[in-house]
């Protein structure tokens, strides 16, 4: 049993129960090599975006963006991206398994054990119980199939009276467009009453989501132009130059086409976001273009910052520190970073306050060279004393002048310096062993 998100962020609570022409197979085997009462959940899901597909740096992370809820007996065992799943049943019947895919900001959305979905493009009528209703059997729905007349000659479904003061129906899936419906009760003899009551209700997709979001900054007039494609009209959001988008209130609604700021101020680090919006919905994409602005307006244009830092120590209290960094100057939220010319090396000297403010050496490096490259260094023979716990960070720079730009990483890795070698061996001792042929 597998059911799939509807799309890549999804609100909370919006599951699609759909076939899953995307989830190829949800395949459960059992794994006697490792257990009695080992499983595997396996699945193949191809939708959406995966972090596998972005090489290098996606190797290292792995999965998809979409998160994976799955169930073992109707209980909620696992939420992860990966697209198996390896546990140990209780005693007893072999398990059921089920997988929900959910959008990337559902991984803490609950969704009931039984993994029932939430209907989307549906429409859920409600209505109370009539004040007459001696020898009620029922109601029947009828509806206008979305013409605008109400039909009365065949009913599009019966609830059955079930003694309950209250009653609701939900329909199939509909296509976009508004809808009307009547409730009529009837009796055990099949008298119906005539009421032409409507409830109307509007149903729209979700609006496909815009393309190739891009910007350009104005140094002489302070603005921004978003551009980006989609015919669909959209919602602008910000985040002010400050902190995470503010998707509550759009700085600007119903634009179709390019969009230009007002002048900005800085410093600053500014985010703009576009949501395509239709009648009814609008949909979700968390895709957003990034820029730095100094305090006199300027644009800030800052090298990606290294990754995979580790620090190790080597002898005489000494330490290997290495680390990671991207020569590709891939494109992120928009900004083309600029070519990493050196990595600064930053220490807290075993006060257990990072110094970002001084360098203790700097590393040289070839942007020419292209790629994923690794960086290293060591520090110098007593520079620190055995025994201390020393930070240390890494940040890429532009070129090895002052001058040069230097990303704002804050990560850290640490290590105790060592410079006590182990104690001599006891109790050495020689002895002549003879070797003895064999004849043979």
């Amino acid at each position: 049993m597998a059911r799939l998100g509807m799309r890549l962020g999804d609100p909370i609570g919006a599951v699609e129960d759909v076939s899953c022409p995307l989830m190829d197979s949800v395949e459960l085997s059992h794994q006697p090599a490792f257990g009695p009462r080992c499983y595997r959940l396996q699945w193949d899901y191809d939708a959406g975006f995966k972090f596998g597909d972005q090489g290098f740096l996606g190797d290292l992370l792995g999965g998809h963006r979409n998160f994976f809820k799955v169930y073992v007996n109707n209980q909620l065992a696992a939420t992860q991206r990966g697209e198996q799943y390896i546990f140990t049943a209780p005693d007893g019947a072999p398990p059921s398994a089920a997988v929900v895919v959910v959008g990337p900001k559902n991984g803490d959305a609950g969704y009931d054990p039984a993994c029932t979905a939430i209907p989307g493009n549906r429409v859920k009528l409600t209505w109370s119980r009539p004040a007459t209703d001696t020898g009620l059997a029922g109601f029947n729905i009828y509806w206008d199939s979305g013409g605008g007349t109400v039909s009365y000659t065949t009913p599009l479904a019966t609830v059955r009276d079930d003694g309950g003061s209250s009653f609701e129906w939900t329909s199939a899936k509909l296509a976009d467009g508004t809808y009307k419906f009547v409730v009529r009760a009837f009796d055990v003899a099949g008298n119906e009453d005539t009421n032409t009551t409507t409830a109307e209700q509007a149903i729209a997709s979700w609006p496909d989501p815009p393309t190739g979001l891009a910007y350009e900054y104005d140094a002489e007039t302070d603005k921004v132009t978003l551009t980006w494609a989609g015919g669909a009209q959209c919602n602008i959001y910000s985040n002010g130059g400050a902190g995470e988008i503010d998707y509550d209130t759009p700085v600007e609604m119903g634009v179709y086409s390019g969009w230009e700021s007002d002048a900005l101020t800085g410093p600053g680090t500014f985010r703009y976001a576009v949501r395509a919006y239709n009648w009814v919905y609008e949909e979700q994409n968390t895709e957003y273009v990034e820029f730095e602005l100094d305090a006199d307006e300027a644009e800030v244009n800052r090298p990606l910052s290294p990754f995979g830092l580790t620090v190790a120590p080597v002898a005489d209290a000494e330490f290997d520190v290495s680390g990671y960094f991207d020569a590709r100057r891939p494109t992120v939220h928009g900004r083309t970073p600029p070519a990493i010319e050196e990595i600064r090396i930053y220490h807290d000297n075993a006060t257990g306050t990072m110094d970002w403010n001084t360098e203790v050496d700097q590393v040289s490096v070839s942007p020419s060279v292209g790629g994923v490259q690794r960086f290293r260094f060591t520090t110098s023979a007593g520079a620190y004393a055995h025994g201390a716990t020393v930070q240390f960070g890494a940040r890429a720079a532009t070129d090895a002048s002052p001058d040069g730009e230097t990303d704002e990483n804050t990560t850290t890795a640490s290590a105790v310096a060592d410079d006590t070698p182990p104690s001599a061996p006891q109790s050495l001792a020689a002895s002549a062993v003879r070797d003895i042929e064999g004849t043979g």
